[in-house]
Protein backbone atom coordinates (compact mmCIF):
# COMPACT_ATOMS: atom_id res chain seq x y z
CA UNK A 1 0.00 0.00 0.00
CA UNK A 2 1.57 3.31 -1.06
CA UNK A 3 1.03 6.02 1.59
CA UNK A 4 -0.83 8.50 -0.21
CA UNK A 5 -4.57 9.52 0.17
CA UNK A 6 -5.96 9.04 -3.44
CA UNK A 7 -5.42 5.63 -3.68
CA UNK A 8 -8.24 5.03 -1.68
CA UNK A 9 -10.42 7.68 -2.74
CA UNK A 10 -10.55 7.25 -6.44
CA UNK A 11 -12.40 3.68 -6.67
CA UNK A 12 -15.30 5.14 -4.26
CA UNK A 13 -15.20 8.12 -6.59
CA UNK A 14 -15.50 6.70 -9.62
CA UNK A 15 -18.40 4.08 -8.56
CA UNK A 16 -20.46 6.75 -7.59
CA UNK A 17 -19.67 8.93 -10.71
CA UNK A 18 -21.08 5.78 -13.24
CA UNK A 19 -23.48 3.78 -10.89
CA UNK A 20 -26.24 2.95 -12.48
CA UNK A 21 -27.80 3.07 -16.14
CA UNK A 22 -26.36 5.69 -18.27
CA UNK A 23 -29.89 5.57 -20.42
CA UNK A 24 -31.30 8.31 -17.95
CA UNK A 25 -34.79 7.19 -18.16
CA UNK A 26 -36.53 7.00 -14.81
CA UNK A 27 -36.29 3.06 -14.14
CA UNK A 28 -33.27 1.35 -13.57
CA UNK A 29 -33.92 -1.54 -16.33
CA UNK A 30 -34.61 1.53 -19.06
CA UNK A 31 -32.28 1.64 -22.65
CA UNK A 32 -32.36 3.75 -24.79
CA UNK A 33 -34.73 3.82 -28.15
CA UNK A 34 -32.56 2.57 -30.64
CA UNK A 35 -30.88 5.01 -32.85
CA UNK A 36 -31.40 7.97 -29.86
CA UNK A 37 -27.85 9.18 -28.07
CA UNK A 38 -27.21 10.56 -25.03
CA UNK A 39 -24.45 12.63 -23.78
CA UNK A 40 -23.86 12.40 -19.51
CA UNK A 41 -22.29 15.19 -17.91
CA UNK A 42 -21.21 15.34 -14.15
CA UNK A 43 -19.83 17.50 -11.85
CA UNK A 44 -18.24 15.92 -8.43
CA UNK A 45 -16.58 17.33 -5.44
CA UNK A 46 -15.63 15.86 -1.99
CA UNK A 47 -15.87 17.31 1.45
CA UNK A 48 -12.24 17.60 2.80
CA UNK A 49 -11.06 14.06 3.62
CA UNK A 50 -8.53 14.21 6.80
CA UNK A 51 -9.65 10.65 8.00
CA UNK A 52 -10.54 7.28 7.45
CA UNK A 53 -12.51 4.21 9.02
CA UNK A 54 -9.92 2.00 10.30
CA UNK A 55 -10.24 -2.21 10.55
CA UNK A 56 -12.51 -2.13 12.96
CA UNK A 57 -14.39 0.77 12.06
CA UNK A 58 -13.39 3.41 14.10
CA UNK A 59 -12.54 7.10 12.56
CA UNK A 60 -8.76 7.57 12.08
CA UNK A 61 -6.39 10.84 10.95
CA UNK A 62 -4.71 10.39 7.53
CA UNK A 63 -1.21 10.13 8.66
CA UNK A 64 2.39 8.22 8.53
CA UNK A 65 5.33 8.98 11.07
CA UNK A 66 9.07 8.86 10.16
CA UNK A 67 11.68 8.08 12.82
CA UNK A 68 15.02 9.99 12.07
CA UNK A 69 16.54 7.14 13.91
CA UNK A 70 20.69 6.37 13.18
CA UNK A 71 20.01 3.74 10.02
CA UNK A 72 18.42 6.49 8.60
CA UNK A 73 20.56 9.10 9.43
CA UNK A 74 23.99 8.15 8.83
CA UNK A 75 23.20 8.02 5.20
CA UNK A 76 23.00 11.58 4.88
CA UNK A 77 27.04 12.03 3.91
CA UNK A 78 30.26 10.49 4.45
CA UNK A 79 30.82 12.06 7.58
CA UNK A 80 27.86 10.94 9.49
CA UNK A 81 28.47 7.65 7.67
CA UNK A 82 31.97 7.42 9.36
CA UNK A 83 30.22 8.86 12.97
CA UNK A 84 27.67 5.99 13.44
CA UNK A 85 29.05 3.14 11.96
CA UNK A 86 31.40 4.28 14.83
CA UNK A 87 28.74 4.47 17.39
CA UNK A 88 27.54 1.00 15.74
CA UNK A 89 30.87 -0.71 16.88
CA UNK A 90 31.17 1.08 20.59
CA UNK A 91 27.37 0.39 21.49
CA UNK A 92 24.67 -0.96 19.11
CA UNK A 93 22.31 -0.37 21.94
CA UNK A 94 22.94 2.87 21.55
CA UNK A 95 22.90 2.80 18.11
CA UNK A 96 19.86 1.32 18.05
CA UNK A 97 18.50 3.52 20.31
CA UNK A 98 20.05 6.99 18.64
CA UNK A 99 16.91 9.32 17.26
CA UNK A 100 16.86 12.95 16.07
CA UNK A 101 13.44 12.56 16.75
CA UNK A 102 9.79 11.62 15.50
CA UNK A 103 7.91 13.80 12.67
CA UNK A 104 4.16 12.99 12.18
CA UNK A 105 3.21 13.75 8.65
CA UNK A 106 -0.96 14.47 8.57
CA UNK A 107 -2.47 14.92 5.12
CA UNK A 108 -6.00 15.58 3.68
CA UNK A 109 -7.38 15.75 0.21
CA UNK A 110 -10.26 16.81 -1.47
CA UNK A 111 -11.29 15.83 -5.16
CA UNK A 112 -13.17 18.18 -7.91
CA UNK A 113 -14.31 15.23 -10.67
CA UNK A 114 -15.81 15.52 -13.60
CA UNK A 115 -17.62 12.59 -15.72
CA UNK A 116 -17.84 12.79 -19.10
CA UNK A 117 -20.05 9.67 -20.72
CA UNK A 118 -21.80 9.11 -24.21
CA UNK A 119 -24.40 6.31 -24.50
CA UNK A 120 -26.14 4.92 -28.02
CA UNK A 121 -29.11 2.68 -28.58
CA UNK A 122 -27.95 -0.05 -30.24
CA UNK A 123 -31.60 -1.94 -30.19
CA UNK A 124 -34.78 -0.86 -28.78
CA UNK A 125 -33.26 -3.02 -25.86
CA UNK A 126 -29.48 -2.78 -26.06
CA UNK A 127 -27.58 0.35 -25.47
CA UNK A 128 -23.83 0.76 -25.33
CA UNK A 129 -21.81 3.33 -23.08
CA UNK A 130 -18.56 4.77 -22.56
CA UNK A 131 -17.57 7.08 -19.71
CA UNK A 132 -14.39 8.43 -18.12
CA UNK A 133 -13.72 10.56 -15.44
CA UNK A 134 -11.29 13.80 -14.84
CA UNK A 135 -9.72 14.40 -11.72
CA UNK A 136 -8.56 17.94 -10.30
CA UNK A 137 -7.19 16.64 -7.01
CA UNK A 138 -5.42 18.95 -3.74
CA UNK A 139 -3.47 16.95 -1.26
CA UNK A 140 -2.24 19.14 1.82
CA UNK A 141 0.29 17.70 4.48
CA UNK A 142 0.65 18.91 7.65
CA UNK A 143 4.42 18.11 9.36
CA UNK A 144 4.82 17.75 13.34
CA UNK A 145 7.65 16.62 15.80
CA UNK A 146 6.24 14.31 17.73
CA UNK A 147 8.88 13.03 19.52
CA UNK A 148 11.89 15.28 20.92
CA UNK A 149 15.85 13.44 19.95
CA UNK A 150 17.66 11.58 23.01
CA UNK A 151 21.37 12.90 22.28
CA UNK A 152 21.59 12.93 25.95
CA UNK A 153 20.36 9.68 26.56
CA UNK A 154 22.73 7.95 24.47
CA UNK A 155 25.81 10.17 25.91
CA UNK A 156 24.43 8.92 29.01
CA UNK A 157 24.68 4.85 27.94
CA UNK A 158 28.30 5.63 26.73
CA UNK A 159 29.47 7.29 29.48
CA UNK A 160 28.02 4.15 31.55
CA UNK A 161 29.74 1.49 29.23
CA UNK A 162 33.01 2.92 30.85
CA UNK A 163 34.41 2.94 27.15
CA UNK A 164 37.67 5.02 27.13
CA UNK A 165 38.90 3.94 23.36
CA UNK A 166 39.15 7.28 20.99
CA UNK A 167 36.52 6.49 18.98
CA UNK A 168 34.04 6.51 21.74
CA UNK A 169 35.49 10.02 22.97
CA UNK A 170 35.58 11.43 18.85
CA UNK A 171 31.39 10.15 19.08
CA UNK A 172 30.88 11.72 22.45
CA UNK A 173 32.34 15.27 21.24
CA UNK A 174 30.45 15.12 18.06
CA UNK A 175 27.35 14.04 19.78
CA UNK A 176 27.59 17.30 22.69
CA UNK A 177 27.68 19.73 19.26
CA UNK A 178 25.08 17.85 17.27
CA UNK A 179 22.01 20.43 16.05
CA UNK A 180 18.25 19.51 16.65
CA UNK A 181 16.42 17.90 13.91
CA UNK A 182 15.17 20.33 11.59
CA UNK A 183 13.05 19.92 8.46
CA UNK A 184 15.85 20.73 6.17
CA UNK A 185 16.83 17.39 8.05
CA UNK A 186 13.37 15.55 7.45
CA UNK A 187 13.78 16.19 3.86
CA UNK A 188 17.20 15.25 3.39
CA UNK A 189 15.90 12.11 5.08
CA UNK A 190 13.21 11.41 3.31
CA UNK A 191 15.06 12.32 -0.07
CA UNK A 192 18.63 11.17 0.17
CA UNK A 193 18.14 7.89 2.43
CA UNK A 194 14.84 6.54 0.95
CA UNK A 195 14.86 8.13 -2.09
CA UNK A 196 11.37 9.87 -2.15
CA UNK A 197 10.79 13.23 -3.90
CA UNK A 198 10.47 16.39 -1.31
CA UNK A 199 7.39 16.18 0.99
CA UNK A 200 4.79 18.78 0.44
CA UNK A 201 1.38 20.00 -0.92
CA UNK A 202 0.22 17.98 -3.80
CA UNK A 203 -2.25 18.75 -7.06
CA UNK A 204 -2.58 16.75 -10.08
CA UNK A 205 -5.36 17.12 -12.72
CA UNK A 206 -5.89 14.21 -15.44
CA UNK A 207 -7.85 11.37 -16.67
CA UNK A 208 -9.37 8.60 -14.75
CA UNK A 209 -10.22 4.92 -15.33
CA UNK A 210 -12.67 4.68 -18.42
CA UNK A 211 -15.75 2.32 -18.18
CA UNK A 212 -16.95 0.68 -21.39
CA UNK A 213 -20.60 -1.17 -21.24
CA UNK A 214 -23.68 -2.60 -22.81
CA UNK A 215 -27.19 -2.92 -21.21
CA UNK A 216 -29.32 -4.89 -22.37
CA UNK A 217 -33.34 -5.02 -21.23
CA UNK A 218 -33.74 -9.00 -20.76
CA UNK A 219 -37.86 -7.74 -20.24
CA UNK A 220 -40.72 -5.66 -21.53
CA UNK A 221 -43.24 -5.51 -19.29
CA UNK A 222 -45.24 -2.19 -18.64
CA UNK A 223 -44.29 -1.13 -15.13
CA UNK A 224 -41.70 -3.77 -14.18
CA UNK A 225 -38.39 -5.11 -15.58
CA UNK A 226 -35.13 -6.39 -15.79
CA UNK A 227 -31.95 -5.54 -17.20
CA UNK A 228 -28.12 -6.86 -17.50
CA UNK A 229 -24.92 -5.18 -17.89
CA UNK A 230 -21.67 -6.17 -18.90
CA UNK A 231 -18.39 -4.20 -19.02
CA UNK A 232 -15.04 -3.12 -18.17
CA UNK A 233 -12.90 -0.73 -16.17
CA UNK A 234 -9.92 0.12 -18.35
CA UNK A 235 -6.41 1.50 -16.84
CA UNK A 236 -6.36 5.00 -18.56
CA UNK A 237 -5.80 7.21 -14.93
CA UNK A 238 -2.39 7.65 -13.64
CA UNK A 239 -1.24 5.44 -10.96
CA UNK A 240 0.34 6.60 -7.48
CA UNK A 241 4.04 7.50 -7.87
CA UNK A 242 6.40 5.43 -5.93
CA UNK A 243 7.90 7.76 -5.39
CA UNK A 244 5.91 10.27 -4.02
CA UNK A 245 4.43 10.05 -0.59
CA UNK A 246 1.51 12.63 -1.15
CA UNK A 247 0.22 12.06 -4.63
CA UNK A 248 -2.85 10.59 -5.82
CA UNK A 249 -3.55 7.87 -8.44
CA UNK A 250 -6.12 8.52 -10.72
CA UNK A 251 -6.65 4.94 -11.81
CA UNK A 252 -5.42 1.53 -10.67
CA UNK A 253 -3.32 0.32 -13.24
CA UNK A 254 -5.20 -2.87 -14.18
CA UNK A 255 -8.28 -3.89 -15.94
CA UNK A 256 -11.67 -5.04 -14.54
CA UNK A 257 -14.45 -6.20 -15.77
CA UNK A 258 -17.61 -6.59 -14.36
CA UNK A 259 -21.19 -8.17 -14.60
CA UNK A 260 -24.12 -6.27 -13.23
CA UNK A 261 -28.18 -7.53 -13.07
CA UNK A 262 -31.32 -5.86 -11.71
CA UNK A 263 -34.60 -4.68 -12.01
CA UNK A 264 -37.72 -2.22 -10.91
CA UNK A 265 -41.11 -1.73 -10.55
CA UNK A 266 -43.45 0.99 -10.28
CA UNK A 267 -46.12 1.65 -8.04
CA UNK A 268 -49.44 4.25 -7.98
CA UNK A 269 -49.75 5.05 -11.65
CA UNK A 270 -45.74 5.47 -11.73
CA UNK A 271 -45.00 7.75 -9.11
CA UNK A 272 -43.47 5.49 -7.14
CA UNK A 273 -40.20 3.47 -8.38
CA UNK A 274 -38.76 0.61 -6.67
CA UNK A 275 -34.84 -0.45 -7.87
CA UNK A 276 -32.64 -2.69 -6.88
CA UNK A 277 -29.14 -3.80 -8.68
CA UNK A 278 -26.24 -5.81 -7.86
CA UNK A 279 -22.81 -6.11 -9.61
CA UNK A 280 -19.88 -8.22 -9.41
CA UNK A 281 -16.52 -6.84 -10.74
CA UNK A 282 -13.49 -9.13 -11.16
CA UNK A 283 -9.88 -7.12 -11.01
CA UNK A 284 -7.06 -8.58 -13.11
CA UNK A 285 -4.00 -8.61 -11.74
CA UNK A 286 -0.45 -6.70 -13.18
CA UNK A 287 2.86 -6.39 -12.02
CA UNK A 288 3.58 -2.64 -10.39
CA UNK A 289 6.78 -1.37 -8.97
CA UNK A 290 6.26 -0.42 -5.05
CA UNK A 291 8.03 0.55 -2.51
CA UNK A 292 9.34 -2.63 -0.30
CA UNK A 293 7.91 -1.27 3.32
CA UNK A 294 10.46 -1.83 6.37
CA UNK A 295 7.79 -1.99 8.81
CA UNK A 296 4.11 -2.42 9.72
CA UNK A 297 4.64 0.93 12.21
CA UNK A 298 6.62 2.85 9.73
CA UNK A 299 5.67 2.32 6.18
CA UNK A 300 8.17 3.46 3.97
CA UNK A 301 10.60 1.85 2.08
CA UNK A 302 13.97 2.89 0.71
CA UNK A 303 13.98 -0.02 -1.67
CA UNK A 304 11.61 -0.59 -4.56
CA UNK A 305 10.77 -4.06 -6.72
CA UNK A 306 8.02 -5.23 -8.91
CA UNK A 307 5.04 -7.07 -7.09
CA UNK A 308 2.45 -8.84 -8.82
CA UNK A 309 -0.83 -7.29 -7.50
CA UNK A 310 -4.09 -8.76 -7.25
CA UNK A 311 -6.80 -6.15 -5.95
CA UNK A 312 -9.79 -7.60 -4.33
CA UNK A 313 -12.59 -8.38 -6.32
CA UNK A 314 -15.58 -6.55 -5.77
CA UNK A 315 -19.60 -6.71 -4.75
CA UNK A 316 -21.86 -3.90 -4.88
CA UNK A 317 -25.18 -3.98 -4.37
CA UNK A 318 -27.85 -1.01 -4.96
CA UNK A 319 -31.52 -0.21 -3.40
CA UNK A 320 -33.29 2.62 -4.72
CA UNK A 321 -36.62 4.41 -4.30
CA UNK A 322 -37.89 7.10 -6.16
CA UNK A 323 -41.04 9.51 -5.79
CA UNK A 324 -42.24 11.66 -8.98
CA UNK A 325 -44.56 14.70 -8.03
CA UNK A 326 -45.77 15.84 -11.77
CA UNK A 327 -43.88 14.98 -15.08
CA UNK A 328 -41.02 16.63 -14.07
CA UNK A 329 -39.64 16.78 -10.59
CA UNK A 330 -38.92 13.71 -8.62
CA UNK A 331 -37.16 12.66 -5.14
CA UNK A 332 -34.48 9.82 -4.93
CA UNK A 333 -33.06 7.72 -2.62
CA UNK A 334 -30.17 5.28 -2.60
CA UNK A 335 -28.34 2.63 -0.25
CA UNK A 336 -25.19 1.41 -1.62
CA UNK A 337 -23.43 -1.70 -0.19
CA UNK A 338 -19.83 -2.60 -1.13
CA UNK A 339 -17.06 -5.19 -0.41
CA UNK A 340 -13.88 -5.30 -1.65
CA UNK A 341 -11.88 -8.52 -0.57
CA UNK A 342 -8.87 -8.41 0.47
CA UNK A 343 -5.57 -7.77 -2.11
CA UNK A 344 -2.85 -10.11 -2.53
CA UNK A 345 0.92 -9.14 -3.26
CA UNK A 346 3.44 -11.76 -4.75
CA UNK A 347 7.33 -10.78 -4.69
CA UNK A 348 10.13 -12.22 -3.37
CA UNK A 349 9.88 -10.72 -0.05
CA UNK A 350 7.24 -12.33 2.01
CA UNK A 351 7.31 -9.84 5.06
CA UNK A 352 6.55 -6.99 2.53
CA UNK A 353 4.06 -9.27 0.78
CA UNK A 354 2.28 -9.43 4.08
CA UNK A 355 2.38 -5.98 5.14
CA UNK A 356 0.68 -4.87 1.87
CA UNK A 357 -1.78 -7.27 2.02
CA UNK A 358 -2.76 -6.32 5.44
CA UNK A 359 -6.20 -3.74 5.87
CA UNK A 360 -6.65 -4.17 2.31
CA UNK A 361 -10.20 -5.77 2.71
CA UNK A 362 -12.84 -3.23 2.33
CA UNK A 363 -16.68 -2.33 3.25
CA UNK A 364 -18.73 0.58 3.34
CA UNK A 365 -22.46 1.38 3.54
CA UNK A 366 -23.36 4.49 1.38
CA UNK A 367 -27.03 6.51 1.80
CA UNK A 368 -27.66 8.76 -1.35
CA UNK A 369 -30.50 11.66 -1.57
CA UNK A 370 -31.42 13.41 -4.59
CA UNK A 371 -33.73 15.61 -6.17
CA UNK A 372 -34.01 15.36 -9.93
CA UNK A 373 -35.96 17.63 -12.85
CA UNK A 374 -36.66 16.05 -16.31
CA UNK A 375 -38.43 16.55 -19.29
CA UNK A 376 -38.47 13.27 -21.16
CA UNK A 377 -41.87 12.75 -20.05
CA UNK A 378 -43.22 16.19 -21.35
CA UNK A 379 -40.59 15.80 -24.51
CA UNK A 380 -42.76 12.53 -25.06
CA UNK A 381 -46.42 14.50 -24.68
CA UNK A 382 -45.23 17.09 -27.19
CA UNK A 383 -45.31 19.68 -24.85
CA UNK A 384 -41.65 20.64 -23.96
CA UNK A 385 -38.83 20.87 -26.99
CA UNK A 386 -35.63 19.50 -25.85
CA UNK A 387 -35.25 16.32 -23.10
CA UNK A 388 -33.03 16.40 -20.29
CA UNK A 389 -32.40 15.46 -17.29
CA UNK A 390 -31.30 17.72 -14.51
CA UNK A 391 -30.27 16.42 -10.70
CA UNK A 392 -28.31 17.10 -7.70
CA UNK A 393 -27.42 14.93 -4.97
CA UNK A 394 -25.04 13.87 -2.15
CA UNK A 395 -24.19 10.73 -0.76
CA UNK A 396 -22.68 9.58 2.60
CA UNK A 397 -21.08 6.89 4.28
CA UNK A 398 -22.37 5.91 7.38
CA UNK A 399 -20.39 3.03 7.99
CA UNK A 400 -17.24 1.56 6.85
CA UNK A 401 -13.94 -0.53 6.71
CA UNK A 402 -10.24 0.81 5.79
CA UNK A 403 -11.19 3.82 3.37
CA UNK A 404 -11.84 7.04 3.73
CA UNK A 405 -14.56 8.88 5.60
CA UNK A 406 -15.99 11.81 3.37
CA UNK A 407 -19.40 12.71 1.64
CA UNK A 408 -19.83 13.30 -2.57
CA UNK A 409 -21.58 15.91 -4.07
CA UNK A 410 -22.86 15.65 -7.69
CA UNK A 411 -24.79 17.76 -10.08
CA UNK A 412 -25.63 15.91 -13.12
CA UNK A 413 -26.90 17.22 -16.97
CA UNK A 414 -28.23 14.40 -19.34
CA UNK A 415 -29.19 15.28 -22.82
CA UNK A 416 -30.42 13.05 -25.76
CA UNK A 417 -30.68 13.70 -29.00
Amino acid sequence: MQISLGSHIKKATLAIALAGSISGQAAYYDTLPKGVRTVDLRQIVTDNINSSFTGNKQEAEYAFKIDLGANSIEGLNSITQDIFETLKEISPEAYDNFTFGEYSVKGDANANVRVFGFGYGITNRMTAYVGFPWYKTQVNLDIKRTKGNNHQTVLNKLEASNSNSQEAQIFTDFAKELPDATGEVLQSVVVNYFGYKPLGNWNGEGIGDTEVGIIYRLTDWDESGMAMTIGANLPTGRVDDPDILQDYGFGDGQTDAFLEFGGGFSLFDRKLSVDSWTRLTYQFAAEKTLRIPENEEYQLGSEKTVFDEKLGNMVEYNFGLGYGFNDWLSITGLYTYNFVQQSKYESAYEEANRILEKNTEQESHALTAGLSLSTVGLYNKGTFMIPFNASISATNYISAQNMPKYSLYTLKLRFFF
